[in-house]
């Protein structure tokens, strides 16, 4: 059997396995047959290998290893070896959980790297999803090869944990669970791996090309408006979450905010709680109050504030209202009603019934609605009066922020 080893276009090597030895001959003595010979071919001969583990060439036939032979190998190898003990992964120390991981983000790493250049090119499918399949193809083929198949689905792209924890490694951080998803993005919890005292809320935003971007003062190129919102707002309000740190990637932006310790949604909190008194009740609108007047005196219109939309700390009560992306710049009112993407439970009837919309009777109509919400947790009819003022249908006859 002779095997030939092109080691340079200019040289190969041929090894003639019954004489036992390597000539060296000029490329171009070699018959084109051999040169086009391509790398598929060596990954063929490497899985027929690796599915015959226990058989080799001997004269140009296969012959099945022998029993005494078979029995020098490690038990392990045959795989009749009983399996290793199970191991709780909380009684493996936090240090060596630590190192695993970054191990396996590794790996996961050059797996994901090796799939692309062989199997898309080295193209970017996150960003880009591959077309729809034709029908009318011939029968019993699929017409959508493996490597086509989109990794976004007609809805939206959520990324899996493993992929969460990657981002997470990448930002300093070790990942903890998932908080939330939606429309256009996944937040979960991170612990930082260098102070473990450090935690923050992670939201993995994917971009396709039709997001709004804002200048902002001290970035060379337009950012996501929701990055330029939250800039925008800084860290004055203690109402309003903060963004610790944000960053893009390929894929699209990653915002590092703080996350509250043992909070949950507000509507989750009041739905739970049973009876609230007066007293928190009041907490809980004047912070409210606190938040919206902030968003509004530095031009932003938050688009989706609704009781989801707001966490809650248990133990301090304190609130902090989350998700800038449905947010607007108030400089471009009036707002063209199809712009608001909010919650419809909340939506100011000025949406339906009119073309267009400010920013300022649409936040007072959505406090008032989470306020009636408060007090019929609080059972109270303290805030009727106001809250009946700032429900007009007619934006013009609702009370102004400020009259709150």
């Amino acid at each position: 059997m002779t095997v030939v080893f092109s080691s340079s276009p200019f040289s190969s090597f041929v090894l003639d396995s019954s004489r036992h030895r390597v000539t060296v001959s000029p490329a171009g003595s070699m018959e084109r047959s051999t040169k086009a010979k391509s790398g598929s071919s060596f990954f063929e001969r490497v899985l027929k290998g690796l599915k015959s583990p226990f058989r080799r060439r001997r004269d140009e036939e296969v012959v099945e290893f022998s029993q005494s032979e078979m029995e020098d190998f490690e038990p392990g190898l045959l795989g009749a070896s009983p399996p290793p003990p199970e191991a709780s992964f909380e009684d493996v120390p936090e240090e060596k959980q630590r190192k695993r991981k970054t191990v396996r983000s590794f790996f996961h790493k050059c797996n994901k790297t090796i799939r692309n250049l062989f199997l898309c090119g080295g193209q970017d499918r996150s960003r880009h999803p591959s077309p729809e399949p034709d029908h009318k193809d011939h029968e019993g083929e699929s017409s959508l090869l493996p490597q086509e198949e989109p990794l976004i689905s007609s809805d939206h792209y959520h990324p899996s944990d493993l992929e969460l924890e990657d981002l997470a490694f990448e930002c300093g951080y070790d990942y903890e669970r998932l908080l939330g998803e939606g429309c256009y993005g996944s937040v979960f919890k991170a612990i930082h791996r260098a102070d473990r005292s450090k935690k923050a809320a992670i939201k993995c935003i994917t971009t396709y090309g039709v997001e709004s971007y804002l200048e902002v003062d001290g970035e060379p190129r337009p950012v996501l408006a929701e990055v330029a919102m939250m800039l925008r707002l800084g860290t004055s309000c203690s109402s309003i979450i903060k963004l610790h740190d944000w960053m893009e990637n390929d894929v699209g932006f990653i915002l590092i905010m703080e996350v509250p310790d043992q909070s949950m949604t507000l509507q989750h909190y009041l739905d739970n709680c049973g009876s609230i008194d007066g007293g928190t009740a009041s907490r809980f609108r004047h912070q409210l109050l606190d938040a919206v007047t902030h968003c509004f005196s530095h031009g932003i219109f938050h688009g989706d504030l609704h009781l989801e939309n707001v966490l809650v700390s248990e133990s301090s009560l304190d609130l902090k209202v989350i998700d800038f992306g449905c947010a607007l710049a108030i400089e471009d009112e009036p707002f063209e009603s199809s712009d608001y993407h909010g919650n419809e439970i909340f939506c100011p009837p000025e949406i339906d019934d009119q073309p267009t919309f400010f920013a300022e009777p649409a936040y007072v109509w959505c406090l008032a609605a989470m306020f009636e919400k408060i007090m019929k947790a609080c059972e109270t009819n303290e805030w009727c009066y106001i809250i009946r003022l700032c429900l007009a249908r007619d934006p013009a006859d609702r009370l102004r922020l400020d009259q709150m």
